[in-house]
């Protein structure tokens, strides 16, 4: 048996063949460096990962990098992690800030791409990985982890049948356009690597099914099922105040005689889990014009 071939022997029906030649584009990878981990030990072809800083010592707590590791770039020092790991994936290393490239390594970038992940915490960034998602036809999920890591948003998009980024995520673009990066650049860089895995994990899930969508793998399966959920809230400890207001939200219709049902459901929704929400089109989304194609 070849190596490639035992590699992926455990991975038999629950990714397709075709997976393994997936091109994926990954920008932050910082508390994200485990999930591009993962995502290579599923072994697609490629793997484009994009970051402008060095690793640390305070970003030990929680990532994949070692005290060998510090001061190199966090893409350098995560690509050869991979290698190691999987020498037939294909690494592209982009050691600069996304908002600073210009056209030529933008197409680098993200060109022939299966799929974006934008796993960074900057706005700016985000909000331009959803322009080019659009631009190329690009499936793509946005990972947001919140303050201390208690909770997040997960929010993915396909181009021309749901709505992108800015029609979901609306209310973070009016807040940068009267607020500044202030107060719409995300701030996780506090949070145990428990709650910041448990967010990554669901949005690698999500991103490896929407790579699978049209296939007849588990994974493949697992996007019908989410049924076009595509706004996802996580909430990793209850005293994440956005995520128990979403709880509070969709429980408060529930009888309460002659039973509390909502006070019996929600003493045993206690922490780790994730509501899913469908979205719609904002009629002025100046990007992907508010409706499907």
């Amino acid at each position: 048996m070849d190596t490639m071939k035992e590699y992926i022997s455990r991975l038999e029906g629950i990714v397709s063949r075709e997976f393994h030649e997936k091109v994926i584009t990954v920008v932050g990878q910082g508390a994200g460096s485990y999930a591009t981990e993962k995502l290579a030990r599923l072994c697609p072809a490629e793997i484009r990962i994009g970051d402008m800083d060095t690793v640390e010592i305070s970003n030990l707590s929680r990532t994949v990098y070692t005290m060998k590791d510090i001061g190199q770039y966090k893409v350098d020092a995560l690509g050869k992690r991979i290698e190691e790991i999987n020498p037939d994936v294909k690494v592209k290393r982009f050691r600069k800030d996304i908002c600073q490239m210009d056209g030529d390594e933008i197409q680098e970038l993200v060109n022939g791409a299966d799929l974006i992940i934008a796993g960074t915490d900057q706005f700016k960034a985000q909000a331009l990985l959803n322009d080019l998602s659009v631009a190329y036809n690009i499936p793509a999920i946005f990972i947001g982890v919140h303050i201390g890591a208690l909770g997040g948003r997960i929010v993915w998009t396909i181009p021309g049948i749901t709505p992108c980024y800015r029609c979901i995520a609306r209310e973070r673009f009016q807040e940068f356009k009267s607020q500044g990066d202030l107060t719409t650049d995300l701030h996780g860089a506090r949070g145990s690597i428990i709650d910041c895995q448990f967010i990554d994990m669901i949005a690698l899930k999500v991103s490896v099914a929407i790579l699978e969508r049209r296939q007849d793998s588990l994974m493949g399966k697992f996007f019908r099922e989410m049924d076009f959920r595509n706004d996802i809230m996580v909430r990793c400890s209850p005293e994440y105040l956005w995520g128990n207001m979403v709880w509070d939200a969709i429980l408060g219709d529930l009888p309460v005689q002659p039973r509390d049902y909502a006070r019996e459901i929600k003493s045993m929704l206690f922490s780790m889990d994730s509501v899913w929400l469908k979205t719609e089109f904002d009629p002025n989304c100046p990007v992907c014009l508010g409706k499907p194609s």
